[in-house]
């Protein structure tokens, strides 16, 4: 059984252990392995997970050497999933309002 998607997370960032530029590819990769995860879930919840997501690797950035730009890209393509399941609610919403139930 696998671990809870929050402490994947966790423990893919590593946090408090700097990450060097050689490193962060390793590291990315990591992140998008949680990410993948992450999209399986119901959207709402999806939204939620992005979000807390989103927040840790904000505070992991200062301890990475993104020279390489792996982690601002990942990033990236976070909000835009981010975006995406937050959408995804939203249609989900709107379609219960207009068939009324």
């Amino acid at each position: 059984m696998s671990a809870p998607i929050e402490l994947a997370m966790e423990e893919a960032l590593r946090l408090g252990r700097h990450i060097s530029e050689h490193a962060s590819f390793s590291l990315v990769n990591e992140l998008e392995s949680v990410t993948a995860r992450i999209a399986e879930a119901d959207p709402e919840r999806a939204a939620g997970l992005y979000e807390t997501f989103i927040a840790a690797c904000y505070e992991k950035a200062d301890e990475v050497d993104d020279s390489s730009g792996y982690l601002g890209m990942f990033g990236g393509s976070l909000f835009a999933r981010w975006v995406i399941a937050r959408q995804a609610v939203f249609i989900r919403e709107f379609e219960k309002v207009v068939n009324g139930s």
